[in-house]
């Protein structure tokens, strides 16, 4: 019986500046830290399926610029698709959440 093709990918969505504390369950509470934004991008032969599809770098800018977002136009979801060798029109569904 052959087994169905299935890929797992870690998309690079830049990074964001968040309290320490969120990371280290309130300890070090005040400490701005450098985060990174994945996604997660899953080949399965029931379809292409993203799961967290990270932030918006203009509308973090606009919203909420004290979480420094930094992105390169190679970390955004269009062109981290495009390194994986897929187009967004190929995604089945997003199966996460957007962070901003």
């Amino acid at each position: 019986m052959a087994t169905a093709k299935k890929k797992v990918w870690i998309l690079d969505g830049g990074s964001l500046v968040i309290d320490r504390s969120q990371v280290l369950w309130h300890i070090d509470v005040g400490t701005p830290v450098r985060f990174p934004v994945y996604s997660v991008l899953i080949e399965h032969p029931d379809g292409l399926f993203m799961y967290d599809t990270g932030y918006d770098l203009d509308h973090v800018n606009r919203v909420l610029p004290f979480e420094l977002p930094e992105q390169t136009p190679d970390q955004t979801i269009p062109a981290q698709l495009k390194a994986a060798g897929f187009d967004p029109e190929q995604l089945t569904a997003d199966g996460g959440h957007t962070r901003h």
